[in-house]
């Protein structure tokens, strides 16, 4: 059975569907109070689409039925309403991190770590708050003693993915998968057979379509609130779980110590 959230199956598959099925998404995302207690017949009406057209767009998300849909959107939308402050960022976070690890592929995370250690050269590539994360990430592995960089401008990353080799691992960062500067690096580095592994909440991108790999992220768009903008959590949590399946090896987690000990001589 598909346990992935109503938001995580429309981000994945939202370059699949149909404009008026993407109405439906809208509505669904921002109303769930109304899915979850109204009838088939009065959504249709309220969205101006059909009964025909919103059990359809059920069954391209993978739920056997609209009565289904509702079910689970129930048990996930099943909150506390007396969180406030300092602990509705706590909900945020559990909200986005249960997401983020229902999203995480086992056996893409296993292929993505593989291609870490047989790497002869590693690039990682994001803009804006992506380009921090891609910083972050280069600083967290180079301590293990692997040889990797990070690029956060537009005209350099696509340079620099021009003189990748197949020996070679490039790391792109997008939440949309529709950056142009990450696509460019992208179709360079594939063109040179080097290998490619995405971050990103959107399948069926260009990007997707020209990676090895994709460790799917999870979207903020669910959590209804403009005041919460920490779009990096999921990546992050992504992070996470690599460095803690890296640092099993010994040499790594001795270059690590290594470096640590080095900064508090």
């Amino acid at each position: 059975m598909n346990t992935m959230t109503l938001a995580n199956r429309i981000a994945r598959n939202s370059r699949v569907l149909s404009n008026n099925e993407q109405k439906i998404a809208d509505y669904f995302l921002h109303n769930t109070t109304s899915v979850t207690t109204a009838s088939i017949s009065t959504l249709s009406q309220e969205i101006g689409t059909s009964n025909a057209a919103i059990s359809r767009f059920c069954h391209k998300l993978e739920y056997r039925s609209f009565a289904e849909l509702k079910t689970m959107l129930l048990q996930e939308t099943a909150v506390d309403t007396a969180i406030l402050g300092s602990n509705q960022i706590v909900s945020y976070y559990n909200q986005i991190l249960q997401s983020s690890a229902a999203l995480l592929e086992s056996k893409a995370l296993i292929e993505f770590i593989n291609h870490i250690k047989s790497a002869q050269r590693i690039l990682v590539c994001g803009i804006g708050s992506s380009g921090l994360s891609a910083i972050e990430f280069k600083n967290h592995l180079s301590r293990m003693g692997i040889s990797i960089d990070a690029e956060t401008d537009p005209h350099q990353m696509v340079m620099r993915a021009s003189l990748l080799t197949k020996n070679d691992l490039l790391v792109v960062i997008s939440n949309s998968g529709t950056t142009e500067a990450i696509i460019r690096a992208s179709e360079f580095a594939k063109a040179n057979q080097a290998t490619i592994f995405a971050l990103t909440i959107k399948d069926y991108t260009a990007l997707t379509n020209s990676c090895d790999g994709v460790l799917f992220t999870s979207s903020i768009v669910p959590i209804a609130d403009e005041r919460f903008i920490n779009s990096q959590l999921s990546i992050h949590f992504i992070f996470d779980v690599i460095y803690y399946r890296l640092l099993e090896d010994k040499t790594f987690k001795a270059n690590r110590d290594l470096t640590l000990a080095t900064l508090k001589k």
